[in-house]
């Protein structure tokens, strides 16, 4: 845990790592939608594949060609398994991060407790 806040500068740098840590778990919880909606984005596309019996056409770039229906299946589940781990890593760090700023809110406002009990 930390250790409890001695000085005012000491306070105004932990509210300012406060208000930082804030702004980036927001950061994450938008990445974190973004990656949520593109996951199942690429599931939805993946059940469409499923159901193709005609041809298959990837596009990379601004070229499409021509491909089997087991390549892009592939193709696509190799995207969703990337983009899922890279979703459950952003959520375990944005948790951390929580952790963090909640530790700090404790250890201001006991600072600024104990602050307000020793003035007149």
């Amino acid at each position: 845990m930390a250790q409890p806040l001695r000085d005012p500068q000491e306070l105004e740098v932990q509210v300012g790592l406060y208000q930082e840590l804030l702004g980036q778990i927001q950061m994450y919880e938008n990445q974190e939608r973004q990656l949520s909606f593109l996951v199942e984005e690429l599931k939805e596309a993946q059940k469409h594949l499923e159901k193709a019996d005609k041809e298959i056409y990837l596009t990379i770039g601004s070229v499409m060609i021509q491909t089997t229906k087991k390549e892009a299946l592939s193709e696509l589940t190799d995207k969703i398994e990337l983009y899922s781990t890279r979703l459950e890593s952003l959520k375990k760090y944005k948790e951390q991060l929580k952790q963090k700023v909640e530790e700090l809110k404790k250890n201001i406002e006991k600072q600024i407790g104990s602050q307000t009990n020793r003035e007149p």
